[in-house]
């Protein structure tokens, strides 16, 4: 489909549907597609934007029959952060829903998102995601709320390919697109600005292969991404100084759940005791660790009570040695 950035559309479409695209995940950009296609939304009630990154051939030659309905778009090797800020650039639609090409979305839980677009009007709807593809066939809708009250009280999906937000609140936003881990800093950010946020337990997104560290990284990408979520975390440990007191609690218990993650990165992605010992010690001096004694949900409970102890972090490593 042709594009013209400055063409102003008839209506302005509900969703846009933005999707990161690399040559690995090729042979399941159609699969993608077909899912966002296939949804009760009439052609002028959408819009689908395929951001291929650093791809070898033609994305065209790879939607067989689908090609006329979405609007393809190729940039030079950049990264997912840079995709999202352009496909938010071009985005008219009322929502934005970020995919990867190896995530579908689900029939019945992305309609009842839909539904809740079209007669709630949340600015973030907050749906579960799966690695079954089996359809959940009953759910339950929570109370609407702020973001902030939501974050005090809930784990959130780091991702902002978890939610379906209002693109009036991503307004002087971007990803960082130096740092990888930016997209988690977006996803709290964007909580904070929000004051209608509507959870589901419609389960609308069966979630492809997460983009984490893998297995065929070298020791200096490894760290670079470990140096990129330290320093997120450390500006939003920063930026809940400033903030007022129920937006800083907010924060402190996404900061404390991050802090949890990046422990845990060290350690399996490293495992050495040096660089543990190290980076345990930068986390003292910031403030983040020992990690605060809360309640946020069972996982964290267990792992920052034990993580404490030195004599478990030495055998974790030994363990995975």
């Amino acid at each position: 489909m042709d594009y013209d950035i400055n063409k102003k559309k008839a209506g302005q479409p509900l969703v846009s549907f933005v999707i990161f695209f690399e040559d690995d995940d090729a042979g399941k950009l159609q699969k993608c597609v077909d899912s966002v296609l296939r949804l009760s939304l009439r052609q002028e009630e959408r819009e689908v934007f395929v951001i291929g990154d650093g791809t070898r051939e033609p994305l065209v030659l790879l939607l067989n029959g689908s090609e006329d309905e979405v609007v393809v778009v190729r940039q030079p090797s950049s990264g997912i952060n840079s995709a999202m800020n352009l496909g938010m650039r071009m985005a008219t639609g009322r929502y934005v829903q970020f995919l990867s090409a190896a995530d579908t979305l689900l029939l019945d839980g992305y309609g009842h998102c839909l539904d809740m677009m079209r007669y709630e009007k949340p600015e973030i709807i907050v749906f579960d995601s799966s690695r079954d593809e089996k359809q959940r066939t009953s759910y339950e809708d929570g109370k609407m709320e702020s973001g902030t009250e939501f974050m005090r009280h809930n784990t959130i999906n780091p991702s902002p390919a978890g939610y379906a937000f209002r693109k009036n609140l991503t307004e002087g936003m971007t990803f960082d697109t130096a740092n990888e881990s930016s997209d988690e800093e977006f996803t709290v950010l964007l909580f904070l600005k929000a004051e209608k946020v509507l959870p589901t337990t419609a389960v609308a997104r069966f979630k492809g292969k997460d983009r984490q560290t893998a297995d065929g990284d070298d020791k200096k990408t490894v760290i670079k991404k470990l140096d990129d979520q330290y320093a997120m975390i450390c500006r939003l440990h920063d930026m809940a100084y400033a903030m007022p007191v129920d937006d800083r609690l907010a924060i402190e218990r996404r900061v404390a759940q991050m802090t949890m993650s990046y422990i845990l990165a060290v350690v399996k992605d490293l495992r050495s005791a040096k660089q543990l010992r190290t980076r345990i010690e930068q986390l003292e001096e910031k403030g983040l660790f020992p990690l605060p004694d809360k309640r946020y949900n069972k996982k964290y409970t267990i792992f920052s009570k034990l993580v404490k102890r030195k004599l478990v972090r030495d055998l974790a490593l030994k363990l995975l040695e």
